[in-house]
């Protein structure tokens, strides 16, 4: 928190929509741009040690999470890979997930898990929720997928990963 003349302590604004501190919060606490405070978290390469550790402190400070609804928007890359397996009770769906959540992650991605079951109509209700998130691509298993779910992965021009097919 910075003080006022008065010493008093100020909290930052949070954003009227949402109630969340904000990019522009950050910067002006820590008395830089807002581009350079998207650059700490982005591209931290591109400012100085001192420049992040300043930024960094605030961000801390206030609890600032990007918006990364935003930043997909203009960049149109979510950074989000979503994954889709019936069950994570079995241990090959568990080891397959954390190979997978490892990999991505040192990518630069996250992983979205979503559990359908076994029923079509969970997967496809599934399926539905995780494009309107526009992931960068989707791993999903199993060939028995309804033709409903079949056109929404081919008229959404997401890179998809299928496991567990049967070999012809």
């Amino acid at each position: 928190m910075s003080t006022t003349l008065n010493d008093r302590p100020q909290r930052p604004r949070a954003s009227r929509a949402t109630g969340n501190v904000t990019l522009a919060d950050v910067a002006k606490l820590a008395g830089v741009s807002a581009i350079t405070v998207s650059r700490v978290v982005n591209r931290p390469d591109m400012v100085t040690a001192e420049t992040f550790a300043q930024v960094q402190q605030v961000i801390d400070r206030t609890g600032y999470v990007p918006n990364l609804l935003a930043g997909g928007l203009a960049s149109k890359r979510t950074r989000l890979v979503a994954a889709i397996v019936p069950s994570i009770t079995n241990v090959v769906f568990v080891e397959t997930i954390q190979a997978l959540t490892d990999r991505l992650w040192e990518a630069g991605y996250q992983v979205l898990l979503g559990l359908s079951g076994y029923p079509s109509q969970r997967e496809d209700a599934l399926l539905s929720a995780i494009l309107s998130r526009r992931p960068d691509a989707i791993y999903l298993t199993g060939i028995n997928h309804s033709p409903e779910a079949r056109q929404r992965l081919l008229t959404a021009k997401v890179p998809i990963v299928g496991s567990w097919r049967a070999r012809r």
